[in-house]
């Protein structure tokens, strides 16, 4: 073999790798944040000396220096008189308070439910706020609007552009 055709097939050999086999240009949000910590189809109890704080699950979780976010999470509290539920495709949690996008549902314990897509929830006051649209149900009753602002622990509610079904009745 020709010395010349062995480089040939060298530099040829090489140029295809180099050009079949780029490395991988991996891109973060913040170049500078890495996680602490990451789980994969996980739960989390956070305990009191009162017992039992809240849960959160979901599908994969990243703790970060100052807040946990979480795929699919399934977040519980159950610190106030009312258990409350809230379920999401995606929540934050950061200084007491949870962020939650896409497909949420939040459901208390003694039967309040609303849906929407987006909402935020603060731990410590129990407020739960949307900016978007929402749909409210209360065993029989039902409320859609937009930008709600529910405080649980008064179990008062406002919104904007309200259309509703709601039984009021007087006992006596």
């Amino acid at each position: 073999m020709n010395v010349n055709h062995f480089f040939l097939i060298i530099a040829f050999v090489l140029g295809a790798i180099f050009i079949f086999f780029k490395p991988l240009d991996l891109k973060f949000d913040n170049p500078n944040e890495v996680a602490q910590l990451e789980l994969e189809t996980f739960t989390v109890y956070e305990l009191t000396k009162e017992g039992l704080k809240s849960i959160t699950k979901g599908s994969r979780g990243e703790r970060y220096e100052n807040r946990n976010e979480a795929n699919d999470i399934d977040f519980t509290d159950n610190s106030k008189q009312f258990s409350q539920n809230m379920k999401a495709d995606f929540g934050r949690q950061q200084d007491n308070k949870v962020m939650l996008n896409g497909n949420v549902r939040y459901k208390r314990e003694d039967g309040l439910i609303f849906k929407s897509q987006e909402a935020a929830y603060n731990q410590k006051s129990t407020v739960v706020t949307t900016k978007g649209d929402f749909n409210m149900y209360y065993g029989d009753n039902w409320v859609e609007g937009t930008k709600l602002y529910y405080d649980a622990t008064k179990r008062q509610s406002k919104s904007d552009n309200v259309t509703g079904l709601y039984d009021i009745t007087k006992e006596q």
